[in-house]
């Protein structure tokens, strides 16, 4: 079937003669996994989303590289608020930046300070490189 018609049936909102008050879409789903998802669909689904979540961070890194005024001292810029946030606290325990500032975490407060800590001292990149990266790969809710 072509994914163009798997994409208008999946969005078309016609209801389903066969099931009253459901959407065509939920019997067409129930027929697309037989009832019931298995662990082996499971994992292939959560591993597509997540390979679709790097590719469309970096697919933002490769935009951004193209212009120059996205760069600092070299470094490309991270483009989140958040992202500055963890970074300041990283900060904090690498180079007693921040010291004074309560409202700069510690490393024991969130997971990606931590994370982002923990990278900086046991791999040879900088800390500016590893909080653009690492939000590709490893995401902590706060």
């Amino acid at each position: 079937m072509a994914i163009f018609e798997v994409l208008f049936k999946f969005l078309s909102f016609k209801k389903d003669r066969k099931e009253k008050g459901t959407y065509f879409m939920k019997s067409y789903m129930k027929s697309f996994f037989n009832d019931e998802v298995t662990k082996g669909q499971l994992i292939i689904l959560i591993l597509v989303a997540y390979l679709f979540g790097i590719d469309v961070r970096l697919d933002w890194v490769d935009w951004a590289i193209k212009h120059p005024e996205f760069f600092w001292n070299g470094e490309l810029m991270i483009n989140t608020n958040d992202g500055y946030f963890f970074a300041s606290g990283a900060q904090k325990e690498l180079f007693g930046l921040h010291s004074y500032n309560p409202r700069v975490p510690g490393i024991w407060e969130y997971g990606t300070v931590f994370f982002t800590y923990i990278f900086t001292m046991l791999t040879p990149f900088k800390l500016e490189t590893i909080i653009l990266y690492m939000p590709a790969f490893i995401y902590f809710k706060h």
